[in-house]
């Protein structure tokens, strides 16, 4: 609420307890936000936005909005299939739908986005239908902009919500710590686990948790089981950065292999490429599928598909490993090794890019 809806109040520290305690919920959002990795740049709180759009409907009654037994409501189109809505009740409030056009609003004064995409559950696609109709009758410059991209439940392996109010998981909060703890349990376990800090562990839980849901395709379910989600096998986070650190421990091992420009000069190595690595199917199968990376990443931004971005790095770091199991890259000879190492580092190149867009980080070792 606007700090004038507090005067009717009569504890006069009522709106310092509010601060306070907004500050609060601030400050521990950050401390999530600083282990998911996510920062913003702009933060638009409630209490501004709602006396924004509370003025917007106001000053379009008659207009746009129409009152209706004490209330404002818009009149949605039956022929667009709109349903009519309370933008403001009858005790003079903004309901949420005229927040929602005070925040857009608001970021448009602030931004001018040319695209500003508001991601919530499935079951509010007809109430954004509604708000982005009205808000186009205010302000079709931000509008057009305006997109409402829905999104499923998450369940657990069980086929159940995770959700506080049904009884599942408290908080998404909770959810991550076990998956950090269960990711140090697999790792300490393992012989290859020399070199991985604690704050690798939780980057590796972290992108779990991140692949999981975003490999699942936007609007469907999302179903979250843990053993499958920590798994280093299989189209998981923790595979994807494997693949990644799998190609890093080789180039190490390669170590220094020579000049680029020695090996161009040598006819005898150009007759090594083509009759030996470059000769190997595999080879051929894993730079064309590198040469996709940016087709794909492109489509996945156009469509709002971050699942299209993850089916494409399952399917490349799978051509990896059949080019790993195909070709002897440490028994190869020092020409050879000069194109692998620059392939390996292609790849990772494209695994580490990849990643990053869909906010994942990579670990060195694992």
């Amino acid at each position: 609420l606007p700090k004038k809806d507090f005067s009717k109040y009569e504890d006069a520290g009522l709106w310092e307890i509010y601060i306070k305690g907004r500050q609060w919920c601030l400050e521990r959002f950050e401390e999530i936000y600083e282990v998911l990795g996510t920062k913003f740049d702009y933060y638009f709180l409630e209490s501004e936005v709602g006396e924004c759009g509370l003025n917007l409907v106001k000053e379009n009654i008659g207009k746009v909005f129409e009152e209706d037994d004490g209330a404002v409501v818009y009149r949605g189109d039956t022929e667009k299939n709109l349903h009519t809505r309370v933008f403001v009740n009858r005790h003079g409030l903004p309901t949420y739908e005229a927040k929602e056009l005070g925040l857009a609003l608001k970021k448009y004064e602030e931004i001018k986005y040319d695209e500003s995409m508001v991601i919530t559950g499935k079951e509010q696609k007809g109430y954004f239908e509604v708000v982005i109709d009205a808000l186009r009758k205010i302000s079709p410059d931000a509008a057009k902009g305006l997109v409402h991209v829905p999104h499923g439940w998450i369940k657990n392996s069980a086929g159940k919500k995770m959700a506080s109010r049904k009884g599942g998981y408290t908080s998404g909060e909770d959810l991550l710590n076990e998956v950090i703890v269960r990711v140090e349990g697999i790792s300490k376990g393992s012989s290859k686990q020399s070199g991985v800090s604690a704050g690798d562990y939780r980057k590796i839980a972290v992108g779990a948790v991140k692949y999981a849901f975003l490999r699942a395709e936007v609007g469907n379910d999302i179903l979250f089981d843990f053993e499958k989600s920590i798994s280093f096998d299989g189209d998981t986070g923790p595979y994807i950065m494997y693949v990644y650190s799998r190609c890093n421990s080789i180039l190490e091992k390669i170590g220094h292999v020579g000049s680029v420009e020695n090996t161009e000069n040598s006819s005898e190595n150009e007759e090594t490429y083509s009759l030996g690595v470059l000769g190997n199917p595999s080879v051929k199968e894993l730079v064309i599928k590198l040469s996709e990376s940016s087709t794909v990443l492109l489509d996945s931004a156009r469509r709002y598909s971050p699942s299209s971005l993850c089916q494409y790095l399952f399917s490349l770091c799978q051509q990896f490993n059949t080019f790993y199991q195909s070709v002897k890259v440490l028994e190869a000879s020092e020409s050879e090794k000069v194109f692998l190492a620059i392939l390996l580092k292609a790849v990772m190149n494209v695994i580490k890019t990849s990643l990053y867009y869909l906010g994942i980080e990579t670990v060195e070792k694992m």
